[in-house]
C-alpha cells in the first residue's frame, strides 16, 4: 500500500514518442515501475540497430530477427508504439528476406529520437534500481528472447555481448529458482566458462517452461 502511495505521487514527464497510458496499462498503473522500464530502455537499447546491422554483416539473420523481435516486445511494454511497429516491419522483412534498408533506417531514426527525448527528460528514480521492489517482473516471452540471444553468444564464446544480455536480464525481477540459476550463469560467463554457462542456460529454459 505504501509503495502504491509513493507511485501515485510520481509525476511522469511527457516524452514525445511514448503513449504513457498504454505503458502504464501493462503495469497496473505502477508509475515507479514504468519509470524504471524507461530508464532500462534508455540505458540498454540504444545500440539495438547497430547490433542488428552487425548481425546482418556477419550473415547471422537469426540473431538479427531475435534482436528486432526483442525491440518490438520491449517497445510495446513502454508504449513506444511507433518503434514497436517499426521493429515489427524490420522483423518481418528479415524473416521474409526482402529489402530491409528502409525499414532499418526508419527504426534507427525513431529509436535515436526517443533515446534523445528520454535523455532530455532526465528521468531518474530515488529508489536503487538494484532492489527487487524497484524491478519489474520479466515477461516469459521476453526472457525467452533474451535467453535465445544469450545462447548464440555463449556458443560463439563472445563474452562482451553475453554480458550485455545478462545486464538486461538482471534489470528485471526473476523467480527465486531462476534467480539462483541466473547467478550461476553470470559467474560462469565472468570466468569465461561458456560450456558450463550453456548448461545452466538450458536449466533456466526448462525451469521457465515448468513455470509456464
Amino acid at each position: 500500500e505504501k509503495s502504491n502511495n509513493i507511485s501515485n505521487k510520481i509525476v511522469i514527464p511527457t516524452v514525445a514518442g511514448l503513449n504513457i497510458a498504454e505503458g502504464l496499462s501493462h503495469l497496473n498503473g505502477n508509475k515507479k515501475l514504468y519509470l524504471n522500464l524507461l530508464i532500462k530502455f534508455r540505458d540498454g537499447y540504444s545500440d539495438t540497430v547497430r547490433e542488428i546491422k552487425e548481425a546482418l554483416k556477419n550473415k547471422d539473420s537469426a540473431l538479427a530477427i531475435r534482436l528486432a523481435h526483442t525491440m518490438k516486445s520491449v517497445a510495446g511494454n513502454i508504449g513506444a508504439e511507433d518503434i514497436q511497429k517499426a521493429a515489427a516491419h524490420v522483423e518481418a522483412s528479415l524473416i521474409e528476406k526482402t529489402e530491409n534498408d528502409k525499414q532499418i533506417r526508419e527504426l534507427d531514426n525513431m529509436l535515436s529520437t526517443l533515446i534523445k527525448n528520454l535523455i532530455q527528460a532526465d528521468i531518474e528514480i530515488n529508489t536503487s534500481t538494484g532492489s527487487d521492489e524497484a524491478k519489474t517482473e520479466i515477461e516469459p516471452e521476453l526472457l525467452k528472447e533474451f535467453l535465445k540471444e544469450l545462447e548464440t553468444f555463449l556458443k560463439r564464446s563472445k563474452p562482451k555481448p553475453a554480458k550485455e544480455i545478462l545486464k538486461k536480464i538482471n534489470a528485471y525481477k526473476l523467480s527465486d529458482d531462476l534467480n539462483l540459476e541466473f547467478e550461476k550463469l553470470s559467474k560462469f560467463v565472468s570466468k569465461y566458462k561458456f560450456k558450463e554457462a550453456v548448461e545452466v542456460l538450458n536449466k533456466m529454459n526448462k525451469a521457465k517452461v515448468k513455470d509456464n
